[in-house]
Parts: structure tokens; C-alpha cells; sequence
């Protein structure tokens, strides 16, 4: 299954702000395919304007991995975002994505991932990761 969110950058591709957003039901898809990930996938994304991330990303990679500690490696350039990691890695996120957003969930809420030291989600990376619910 495709899933149905959309990624953009605000364009800062040293210090990336990235926002992962949909409806609660596409999160908790993306959660779910998270979950269930055991290889590498590449998604080709839907795009949408927003002020904010002007820079559209239009490929998400998703790819399991036997290194990288149990956390999430990610990357960000001008056309794909990539989370790689084990699967317990993997899992971690998907089950934040499946915890966070439900039926009570409203249209603006949302979660930061940020790095930082003892972090046991994220590998170090200067990206920043918002998960929104924007429909």
C-alpha cells in the first residue's frame, strides 16, 4: 500500500525541518506500513503546496536494515526521504505514529522528533521531523 502523506522540507538541506503530514488514517497507515516493513520499499508520494515547506518531497524510501543500533537513520535531499533501520527501529515510530493519532485526534495536532544525545529513536541527524494531522 502506497502510503497516503506528504513530505515536504522548509528547503534548509543542511538543517532540514521536515513536515510528514496527512489524515489521522493516512498516519496511522504510514504507522502501520512502518510496522510491517521488512526490506527496502520506495514510495512514490502525492505533493501538496504549503507555505511553510515549500520544498516537496516525492519519494519515501522505507528500508529495514540489520545495523544502526535499533534507530532510525534518516535522510533528506531535494527528492526522496529515507527512514532506515532495524526493524524494532522501524517499529518504534510506527507504533509513535499508531499511539499518537486517533480518533480524537484534531486537524492541527501534531509530534517533533528531534535528535538528541541518549535518543532512542533517532541516529544523529540534523533533521527535524514533524508528523501533523492536516485534513
Amino acid at each position: 500500500m502506497i502510503p497516503q502523506i506528504y513530505v515536504a522540507c522548509d528547503g534548509d538541506w543542511n538543517e532540514p525541518e521536515v513536515q510528514i503530514s496527512g489524515s489521522v488514517k493516512a498516519l496511522t497507515d504510514f504507522g502501520e506500513t512502518l510496522n510491517e516493513t521488512e526490506e527496502y520499499v520506495k514510495y512514490d508520494i502525492a505533493v501538496q503546496n504549503n507555505e511553510y515547506y515549500p520544498a516537496n518531497i516525492k519519494a519515501l524510501v522505507v528500508e529495514s536494515s540489520e545495523s544502526g543500533g535499533d534507530r532510525l537513520t534518516v535522510t533528506i535531499n531535494e527528492s526522496c526521504f529515507s527512514l532506515i533501520g532495524t526493524t524494532v527501529a522501524l517499529n518504534k515510530l510506527g507504533d509513535s505514529l499508531l499511539n499518537f493519532f486517533d480518533v480524537e485526534t484534531s486537524i492541527g495536532e501534531h509530534f517533533q522528533l528531534d535528535y538528541y544525545e541518549s535518543n532512542e529513536i533517532l541516529n544523529e541527524t540534523k533533521c527535524h521531523l514533524i508528523f501533523m494531522c492536516d485534513r
